[in-house]
């Protein structure tokens, strides 16, 4: 479950770790292209040992991923309670230590590097990255890479704006999730070729001024991308 989270959303690790479950609101339309989404505010700092803001302290609203959706819904309905011994509330964290406290980054990277290990793949990695592994299998699958940029390094200039027209520019991030290319849950199937990403995500927009206010929006949301935290380095898929 951690991984899902962390590879299908492009999350840090201490804003993974401090998702609950009221953070999550699922697409009950049956549509798999209407995607449900995941609410970031906060990031759980393991050095002070407190949730705070989000890194660059901006809220982040992530579609959630089909293979995503249903992992999440398996967890919700079976797998949390097994794991803690009880229902999950709209309080709980989604992915809590053995105690139901927030996994720190060290946790999580240890638990990474074993996983690794275990699975043959080349040491040397961390945790951190899932997230830049998130980006390399969307622009991989077509996604550019301003729409996803807003999904993982949205700036604090840029918020308030982006986030007042979600409606907008919403289709687009949706796009750039689905372009994460993976076979369902519990299948073999290769996953499908990349098509035409930018005539697809722009005819989900339903009227011309939409496209424009959307292409604007990306346009003005990339511009202001780069702060002083800088964005992560591409390295290889894990």
């Amino acid at each position: 479950m951690l991984w899902a989270l962390a590879f299908l959303t492009g999350m840090r690790p201490g804003e993974v770790a401090a998702r609950r479950w009221r953070d999550v609101t699922f697409s009950e339309t049956g549509d798999p292209n209407a995607l449900g989404r995941i609410v970031v505010a906060t990031a759980w700092n393991s050095r002070v040992r407190r949730e705070k803001t989000t890194k660059t302290n901006v809220r982040k609203v992530i579609p959630i991923h089909p293979l995503l959706a249903d992992v999440l819904r398996a967890w919700r309905d079976e797998g949390w309670a097994t794991y803690m011994g009880r229902s999950p509330k709209p309080e709980d964290l989604l992915i809590p230590s053995e105690t139901g406290r927030m996994r720190s980054s060290s946790q999580s990277n240890k638990r990474f590097q074993g996983d690794v290990a275990r699975l043959g793949l080349r040491e040397g990695r961390t945790g951190y990255e899932t997230r830049s592994t998130f980006r390399s299998l969307a622009m991989a699958g077509g996604a550019p890479r301003e729409d996803l940029d807003l999904i993982t390094h949205p700036s604090p200039r840029q918020a308030s704006d982006f986030y007042t027209r979600l409606d907008v520019v919403w289709p687009a991030l949706c796009r750039a999730v689905l372009a994460v290319q993976v076979a369902p849950l519990g299948s073999a199937a290769p996953a499908p070729e990349p098509g035409d990403y930018s005539a697809a995500r722009d005819s989900a927009l339903q009227s011309p001024e939409e496209i424009e206010k959307a292409r604007e929006s990306r346009a003005f949301s990339y511009s202001q991308i780069v702060g002083a935290a800088g964005l992560e380095p591409a390295t290889p898929a894990v």
